[in-house]
């Protein structure tokens, strides 16, 4: 079993180590959670600046809009996919078990 101490995972959003994330330049913890909201968070790493209250209320909106994008039900996602791509039956069949699991439809 290797020591994980000495361990540093950067990218080009952020740093970690056995002790602590960074994003952004920083403390997730400390300076982040509590503290900003998820649109606002969104924002900043998409455009890499903290967005005014303006376009923060604007980004949130929009991701309230695109909500209920995420409860497809799988019957539509094999449907839609189908006729858009006909030679890829695979593609539909992948879309729908994808969705596949507790609550579905399929």
């Amino acid at each position: 079993m290797s020591d994980s101490a000495g361990l540093s995972f950067p990218t080009s959003l952020g740093t970690s180590t056995a002790d602590q994330i960074r994003l952004l330049g920083q403390d997730l913890t400390a300076d982040l959670m509590g503290k900003v909201s998820f649109g606002e968070l969104a924002f900043w790493l998409v455009t890499l600046r903290r967005p005014t209250p303006s376009e923060t209320r604007v980004f949130e909106a929009v991701l309230v809009a695109l909500a209920d994008h995420g409860f497809t039900p799988d019957r539509d996602r094999r449907a839609g996919h189908l006729p858009v791509r006909p030679d890829s039956l695979q593609g539909a069949l992948a879309a729908g078990l994808l969705g596949a699991g507790p609550g579905s439809s399929a």
